[in-house]
């Protein structure tokens, strides 16, 4: 699919100069050749594309390990996966902002070179924690390791929110330009790239684990790792030339006012130093402000806040659906898997959707259809909870038609969710693409995701018990809802209405 679409791209995406009307040599006044417009061919396309495979497979690898190696630690407990979820939160609520300003501040490329090397390092580190953590028999070291686990995890949640803003908004947007039917197609394929990654990787992880011991399957994605990184920091440089508008483009610099007039040199007290650090530490505080007073005045802030409700959720196959699955209703690990890998193809469709919804609806009412459809999808599986449920002496017993219910729910949810996010992903792009700070602004999206994402780890650890999963089905379901309103508003606010009463076949609406 991936293949027919950079073909794609590559037969659409290239125009032909326009010229003006030229008789016997003799150019008329009035018309005047437009320049040409560049667009990058397939083997650019795919060499993105590849880039992007890489630190994403990677990303997902070292996350799956995670998991499992928790999952070893503390069978019994859902409260350290929650733990690690809820620290690399809060850490990307407080530093995405900072991390968009240092993308608006610094070079394109050295900037995502930076990021490859934070990343990797800190890959490194849980990779080599993970494997003394297994290795060793001490209460206290495990203990300890795990601390060192939750805070390298946070660091490496932050590193690739800032690859994401730097490569996923940044260089996709520069690309791109004008051109919003090849923004649409990138953002298409990079999604993809995401989907399978996350899909494969963790089979790949699990073929690992379930063959070798978890010590030497460790050790084993550490070198992949490494093969990976050596690869990426070449790559990268090869990428970034690959694209000419990523150099010939300048990037709007944020004022960085200092906080004297003093140069280095100059011999410093300590009570300056600090007056310093305090003045540097309230203008950071000042700008952070305005930026969320700038990015919450914006009418493409009612979009985040409703995609930011999307990640309030524990429907969807991650670990406290997936430990409901397996403690309550008794399901086999490889079923689960399988519901999985499924989940992922339903994502697949969605991206495959969204184009197609854009160009027959519109961007906007694209969005609509699509939020609505996976609040649609999710009522069943939350009605699954309470129907249809035989109660006993030996436990609870669920009808197929039940856990059909769920199953069905949840997978065709993701269609819905996954066009939702290319079409609001689009929508941020192109209303913060003119701001002068328009990473930093989108950084402040991923604080408000966070929040959310918080909030589901205090969720899980509050509701800590699977036989009370329900209760946590019900949260999420309001919460897609209340996303699924806010989008309402900002299609009110964007079109003047919510609906039209015909199906617009054969032209594009407004």
């Amino acid at each position: 699919m991936a293949a027919v679409e950079l073909a794609v791209l590559d037969e659409q995406g290239t125009e032909g100069p326009a010229t003006g009307s030229i008789d016997d040599g003799t150019r008329r006044a009035d018309v005047q050749a437009e320049p040409e417009r560049w667009s990058p061919s397939r083997k650019a396309v795919a060499v993105l594309a590849l880039q992007h495979f890489s630190f994403a497979w990677n990303q997902r690898t070292v996350e799956f390990a995670l998991v499992i190696c928790l999952v070893i630690l503390f069978p019994d407990s859902l409260v350290p996966s929650s733990l690690v979820a809820l620290t690399s939160a809060l850490a990307v609520i407080l530093l995405s902002g900072w991390i968009g300003s240092f993308v608006d501040k610094t070079n394109r490329l050295t900037m995502v070179r930076v990021f490859l090397f934070s990343a990797y390092g800190s890959d490194a580190s849980q990779a080599l924690g993970h494997r003394t953590t297994l290795d060793s028999k001490s209460a206290a070291i495990v203990r300890l390791l795990l601390a060192a686990a939750v805070i390298f995890a946070a660091a490496t949640e932050v590193i690739a929110v800032g690859h994401n803003v730097a490569f996923m908004r940044d260089w996709v947007v520069a690309i791109a330009g004008d051109d919003m039917n090849l923004l649409t197609r990138l953002n298409t394929i990079l999604r993809r790239v995401d989907l399978v990654c996350k899909l494969v990787a963790p089979l790949f992880v699990s073929a690992l684990t379930s063959t070798l011991s978890p010590a030497l399957a460790v050790g084993i994605l550490l070198a992949v790792a490494g093969v990976s990184f050596l690869f990426e920091i070449g790559w990268i440089g090869f990428t970034y030339r690959a694209f000419p508008p990523l150099a010939q483009m300048s990037r709007p610099r944020s004022p960085s006012p200092r906080a004297d007039n003093g140069t280095a040199s100059d011999p410093v007290s300590s009570s300056t130093r600090l007056r310093r650090i305090r003045e540097r530490s309230l203008r950071g505080l000042r700008t952070a402000f305005e930026d969320w007073k700038t990015f919450v005045k914006m009418p493409v802030f009612l979009s985040s806040l409703a995609i930011s409700f999307l990640y309030f959720t524990t429907l969807s196959f991650d670990g406290s659906l997936i430990n409901y699955m397996l403690n309550v209703r008794h399901w086999q690990d490889s079923f689960i898997a399988g519901m999985r890998g499924i989940g992922v193809v339903s994502g697949l469709l969605g991206t495959a959707l969204m184009p197609w919804l854009e160009r027959k609806l519109g961007l906007v009412r694209a969005g609509h259809w699509s939020i609505w459809f996976q609040v649609l999808c999710l009522l069943p599986a939350v009605l699954s909870f309470y129907i249809g449920i035989r109660h006993s002496n030996q436990g609870e017993s669920f009808p197929v038609w039940n856990s059909v219910m769920l199953l069905a729910g949840v997978l065709l949810s993701r269609i819905g969710l996954w066009s939702f996010d290319l079409v609001q992903l689009k929508e941020l792009q192109t209303e913060l693409d003119p701001h002068p700070r328009r990473n930093a602004l989108t950084g402040l999206q991923y604080s408000l995701q966070s929040v959310f994402g918080a909030a589901t780890s205090i969720l899980t650890i509050i509701v800590s018990n699977p036989q009370n999963f329900g209760v946590t089905a019900v949260v999420s379901f309001s919460a897609v809802v209340s996303g699924a309103v806010c989008y309402a508003a900002y299609v009110k606010r964007s079109r003047h209405h919510l609906f039209h009463f015909y199906w617009p076949i054969g032209r594009k609406s407004s």
